[in-house]
């Protein structure tokens, strides 16, 4: 089955709506379980989970985790519609034309990095109990396929015509090989 023209890689198999779909549901679902949960929402939520992950990771880590908790202590809520927000945003970034398109996916890299470094700990791979890496990264590989590709790359192929067929005249007036010249 040949691969479809498509404007992202990620819609080469399932087709640009399709593609686009998938990547509303996924954003908007993270959008809806940022302020869902009444444990996001709580004013020391989001400030417990960060603190709580800091348990023997690397003191540089450590240093991220204590700092964000920080920031976080008390304002549960107020993140939660920010981090709601921006996932809304990346959300409904990939139906905008090419240019906001490319700052929705850049914003998905971005927020999606900061998933998986602040908000679990690179997957807690040096606490030594770790047994993956975590959505972070993989919402960064996932967000990768969507770029956009330049308009020149979404091009349809050129039309190929079929050889002339002996004695069918090209060009009008001009003679053919059957009348001989």
């Amino acid at each position: 089955m040949p691969r479809l023209e498509a404007p992202f890689e990620a819609a080469r198999t399932v087709g640009t709506g399709a593609a686009r779909l998938l990547w509303l549901v996924l954003w908007g679902s993270l959008a809806w379980f940022a302020v869902g949960p009444a444990a996001s929402r709580a004013a020391q939520g989001l400030h417990d989970m960060i603190a709580g992950m800091a348990t023997g990771e690397p003191g540089w880590l450590v240093g991220i985790d204590d700092g964000i908790a920080r920031l976080l202590a008390g304002n549960g809520l107020p993140a939660a519609v920010v981090l709601a927000v921006l996932f809304a945003v990346i959300a409904v970034g990939i139906y905008a034309p090419r240019p906001a398109a490319r700052a929705a996916v850049v914003t998905a890299i971005v927020v999606a990095a900061a998933i998986w470094v602040a908000g679990q700990d690179l997957g807690e791979v040096f606490t030594g109990s770790s047994t993956d890496p975590q959505s972070g990264l993989l919402l960064v590989m996932l967000a990768a396929a969507y770029w956009p590709r330049r308009a020149a790359d979404v091009s349809p192929p050129p039309i190929i015509s079929p050889p002339p067929i002996r004695g069918e005249n090209l060009v009008a007036g001009a003679a053919t090989p059957a009348e001989g010249r």
